[in-house]
């Protein structure tokens, strides 16, 4: 490298400095921006309020770790399914494992455990035969995996009321709309926080359990990927995402 001051030195250093910050722009160039699809299920996912929910802040707090930069969006559930599933390099935040997805998506990180169960106004419902036989009408979201839950288990189509995301869920059961809600025991407990008639809510036995995991479309890059899952090993292991979890209690 050639030293002093004169104009052949100058320009050498000068070149440096070009081709250092050219490959740090170019870096920064090739690093994708990252949308993490979440269900409009409270707490995992919150539309509206401060909080933007549980794995919302897991998926925020692990792409900075990993260099990303990243949102989040709140879509109508099977939309996302699809959405994710044909498209690259698209994550969601909230999908829950199980056999008929397993080869649609990439599954990077098991976030926490869901619980579900029967919640009725009145008789407490603690099996799926139990249930059968004494429900007549079950509220659960369309294209949700309880309705994929509930048909494997043998409930009949017209014991099935299908509802949106937009419907007031509580709503439905406490005027008798519906028997039952088979939904996310976190997310009926979550909607009845400060409501009067929640006492009436009755909570049957946990039914079927399932992993929640960031997951990625088919079509994925490996770096993503990689990069997501060490960060998010790295948050279970210190501690983060119990802090996180706590956080919704």
């Amino acid at each position: 490298m050639p030293k002093g001051n004169s104009p052949y030195a100058r320009f050498f250093r000068s070149l440096i400095v070009i081709c250092l910050w050219m490959g740090v722009s170019s870096a920064y160039a090739e690093s994708p921006h990252l949308i993490f699809y979440l269900p409009d299920s409270p707490p995992q996912g919150i539309k509206s309020g401060e909080k933007k929910g549980i794995m919302a802040d897991v998926a925020l707090e692990a792409a900075r770790r990993a260099g990303y930069s990243a949102e989040t969006d709140i879509l109508p559930w099977p939309r996302v399914l699809d959405k994710v599933k044909y498209g690259k390099n698209l994550l969601i935040a909230g999908l829950s494992r199980f056999p008929s997805r397993e080869e649609s998506y990439t599954w990077i990180f098991p976030v926490f455990t869901l619980t579900r169960s029967f919640v009725t106004t009145g008789q407490q419902i603690n099996s799926y035969s139990e249930g059968k036989s004494a429900l007549s009408k079950i509220a659960a979201h369309y294209g949700s995996m309880e309705i994929t839950m509930l048909r494997s288990e043998g409930f009949a189509e017209n014991q099935l009321s299908f509802i949106t995301t937009n419907t007031p869920l509580l709503k439905f059961l406490l005027r008798g709309r519906v028997d039952a809600l088979y939904r996310p025991v976190i997310e009926v407990k979550w909607l009845a926080r400060g409501d009067p008639e929640a006492k009436r809510l009755v909570y049957g036995a946990p039914m079927q359990a399932t992993e929640q995991y960031i997951a990625c479309s088919r079509d994925c890059d490996p770096i993503i990927v990689s990069s997501l899952r060490e960060a998010l090993a790295a948050m279970k292991a210190d501690g983060t995402i119990e802090k996180i979890l706590k956080c919704y209690e």
